[in-house]
């Protein structure tokens, strides 16, 4: 008698396991799914709050040139910034360098802005 209760009960054991392990297989990859998902938010949070920047600066440079009046010229021009290039502003007249800079593009390659930052 000992040994059918004994045999029972390791049945049922066993079959306990069995299921518990097949549950557990269908949520074996959730945890990395997660982890990626919180590394893309990551990564566009960042993006976001870097193209705010660029438009709020951009938004100052355009806010500066309205009180000199030449605003509407850049009206048209998207402030979606895109990619930056470095450049370097020659002089016309004399055929040299005078500056180097970076410039904010769109899709398009529209040139949205340019920062100078050394003569």
């Amino acid at each position: 008698m000992k040994r059918v209760v004994g045999l029972i009960v390791s049945v049922l054991g066993l079959c306990l396991l069995l299921s518990c392990d097949s549950e557990k297989d269908q949520y074996a990859g959730l945890g990395d799914m997660v982890a990626d998902r919180q590394e893309i938010r990551k990564n566009i949070a960042k993006d976001n709050q870097r193209k705010k920047k660029l438009e709020a600066s951009w938004e100052e440079g355009a806010s500066d040139q309205a009180s000199d009046g030449k605003a509407g010229s850049h009206a048209s021009i998207s402030s979606v910034v895109v990619y930056e290039k470095q450049v370097e502003i020659w002089d016309a007249d004399s055929k040299r360098p005078i500056a180097k800079g970076l410039a904010y593009m769109n899709k398009s390659g529209q040139i949205v802005k340019i920062k100078i930052y050394r003569k």
